[in-house]
């Protein structure tokens, strides 16, 4: 819980393999799910 007794949403941001990572926390309603397919890029040949 926040200092002000909120709750908050803990992520862990940036590294490699859990080196480096380190944690951020959010009010929740800054989370957004999104629920898209990803692009995928592809080699075609000529």
């Amino acid at each position: 819980m926040g200092s002000r007794g909120k709750i908050q949403v803990v992520v862990g941001v940036g590294g490699f393999l859990g080196i480096g990572e380190r944690d951020v926390a959010f009010p929740p309603d800054k989370l957004r799910f999104v629920n898209e397919p990803h692009a995928v890029a592809t080699a075609t040949s000529p």
